[in-house]
């Protein structure tokens, strides 16, 4: 009996820890010694007696089974937690993980592999459900290349515009550079990245927290001045369609970006882009008020 490997099950399913209970009763080695539907009750007998190994939940009433992790861990260092939970959600396994869970299985794994889990935490190594283990090696995988991983302030700017759903011809326009040069750059973003395709790539640039770097870099003086300039663009544009509108008739094309000016404007960026853009409206703003009156008269003299 001194061998037996005393097991604590925390789990709120009575239907669940009774196929469980008899599972371990099954095997020789194994011995359930308490259960528990919550883990504050759970925590409480750790006070009394310290278990081999504990079975626990994520989807607790009370506190959560990820709470619980630490505190179980500071109670009894030396005792591993393994999670049996139907969630395979990547943020509750990397969460358990990280707070020190020696195993992960998922509740639809065989009474086998769970009573096989328990023997090899036991013997010091990790149990982790097949879908889990792939989950984490791909983290693992993405964090050295998060490390290593280093792209051009231009080759940012073309993945940013491919987030956008820009295609190349676009983001040969928008940034004023020859289609090929934007392939080239594509190319070399997905062979940095490991990707065969736009929305693979913006995936997993959002996972390795390429945008938020960005965002960052942003700061200071510089930054300030480019996204000043960016609003102003936009809030020019709105004034000057709002002055287009007040026209009925015969001034639709030019809200086109093939208008020469506009179109001009929307190929350079920052300051430049900001005084063409202001050029523009001051332009047309000019021409439209001057001819204001004669369109209307004509449109009220014909509806009568």
């Amino acid at each position: 009996m001194t061998d037996e490997i005393n097991i604590m099950l925390v789990e709120d399913q009575p239907e669940y820890r009774d196929v469980i209970k008899l599972a371990i009763d099954k095997t020789s080695d194994l011995h359930l010694a308490s259960m528990y539907g919550t883990a504050e009750k759970a925590l409480s007998s750790m006070q009394m007696s310290l278990p081999d190994v504990i079975l626990l939940d994520l989807r607790l009433l009370g506190m959560s089974g990820i709470d619980a992790i630490p505190k179980f861990r500071e109670s009894s260092p030396s005792t591993p937690i393994i999670v049996l939970t139907n969630s395979n959600r990547e943020r509750d396994i990397l969460a358990a993980i990280s707070h020190g869970a020696a195993g992960y299985l998922l509740k639809c794994a065989s009474l086998d592999q769970i009573i096989e889990g328990i023997h090899t935490v036991m013997g010091g190594g990790a149990s982790l459900d097949p879908s889990v283990a792939k989950l984490i090696m791909r983290n693992i995988s993405d964090e050295s290349v998060s490390e290593t991983l280093s792209l051009s302030k231009r080759k940012m700017e073309v993945l940013s515009l491919l987030a956008e759903g820009l295609v190349k011809k676009e983001i040969a326009d928008q940034l004023n550079i020859a289609y090929g040069t934007v392939d080239s750059y594509v190319k070399d973003i997905y062979e940095a990245l490991q990707v065969h395709n736009a929305p693979a790539a913006v995936n997993k640039a959002h996972r390795l927290g390429l945008f938020k770097r960005r965002k960052e870099s942003l700061t200071g003086f510089a930054g300030i001045v480019r996204l000043a300039c960016q609003r102003m663009k936009q809030w020019i544009v709105e004034e000057l369609c709002k002055l287009f509108a007040l026209q009925r008739r015969g001034w639709k094309p030019l809200l086109r970006s093939e208008t020469p000016v506009l179109h001009l404007a929307g190929r350079r960026s920052g300051a430049k882009s900001c005084i063409l853009y202001l050029a523009s409206c001051i332009f047309w703003s000019c021409i439209l008020r001057s001819q204001k009156a004669a369109p209307f008269k004509h449109v009220a003299s014909s509806s009568r």
